[in-house]
Formats: C-alpha cells, sequence, structure tokens
C-alpha cells in the first residue's frame, strides 16, 4: 500500500501485488465526484444502488471507490449511428 497525492493535493491509496501487478488507485468519493464532474451526492447514490461497489476503511466511516471499478460502471450511450 502506498498513499499518493491526488487531484488538488488530495491523498489517494494505491495497493499493489508484490510482485508489483497494480490492482488499482482507490479514491475517496469526493474524488470521484471531481473527476466526472458531478455531485457526491451522484456518487453515493450509485454505490447505494451497487452500481459502483466501495469499501469501508477498517475503524472509519470513509469510504474508497476503486478507479476501475467506477470506470467500469460507466456505459457509452446508444447513438443513431451505431456507436461509430
Amino acid at each position: 500500500m502506498r498513499l499518493a497525492a491526488g487531484p488538488h493535493n488530495k491523498m489517494s491509496i494505491q495497493y499493489s501485488h508484490e510482485a508489483g501487478d497494480a490492482l488499482g488507485e482507490y479514491v475517496s468519493l469526493e474524488t470521484l465526484a471531481h473527476r466526472y464532474e458531478c455531485s457526491v451526492r451522484t456518487i453515493r447514490r450509485q454505490v447505494s444502488e451497487g452500481r459502483i461497489p466501495a469499501f469501508r476503511l477498517p475503524g472509519s466511516r470513509l469510504l474508497r471507490v476503486r478507479l476501475a471499478d467506477a470506470d467500469a460502471a460507466l456505459r457509452p450511450l446508444p447513438t443513431a449511428g451505431g456507436g461509430r
């Protein structure tokens, strides 16, 4: 586990395997809301509906979301051109 400075000097947690393969970066709901230009309430709703998995830090009320999980929750909108 390693802490890294994220946007606006907020800290994010990065976990990695012993072999060095990255498991992903975990960020706060606030950081995720800033990244997707939406409200924290929108992110909380997505978490409570099960669209974005979140993790609680042990002994804390703080929630963290893995960026890869949040990105996977995004879905493309259908277009008239068939997505091209």
